[in-house]
């Protein structure tokens, strides 16, 4: 019985030690507001140097590992209407993704899409070695 209880702590203790603590801040609470405006601010800069256009976002997802956030979320112009975007390619409007990193005590866009008519980020966790729970 000791043995047994003994097995089952350690088993529990290890869990507890080693599992994946992901952060939800889709909801904007007392704590998280600092951040999410940080977040949100990099992505609508983004979105901003590539269309010329000033977003609000609907955020659907940002998740924090460690020093890593994916953000996914609908953008739409300030005044509500949809973002305008020239039919020289193929986009699926209005949502976008970013991954950001924490360096230096500043969080960096180090990847990001708009638009896309494809699931481009779906590797991400991969390359730089994620739980795919983020995503």
């Amino acid at each position: 019985m000791k043995t047994i209880s003994i097995i089952f702590l350690s088993i529990l203790f290890s869990s507890f030690c080693f599992s994946q603590n992901i952060i939800s801040h889709k909801q904007k609470t007392p704590s998280n507001k600092a951040l999410r405006e940080i977040v949100l601010n990099t992505v609508r800069t983004q979105v901003l140097i590539k269309h010329h256009q000033s977003v609000l976002f609907e955020v659907i997802c940002m998740n924090q590992y460690k020093n890593y956030i994916w953000f996914r979320g609908n953008a739409l112009k300030k005044d509500g209407r949809p973002i305008e975007i020239s039919d020289d390619e193929a986009f699926d409007c209005c949502h976008v993704e970013a991954l950001l990193k924490k360096i230096n005590g500043h969080w960096t866009l180090i990847e990001f899409g708009d638009f896309s008519t494809d699931a481009w980020w779906v590797d991400l966790w991969k390359k730089y070695k994620l739980p795919k729970k983020m995503f």
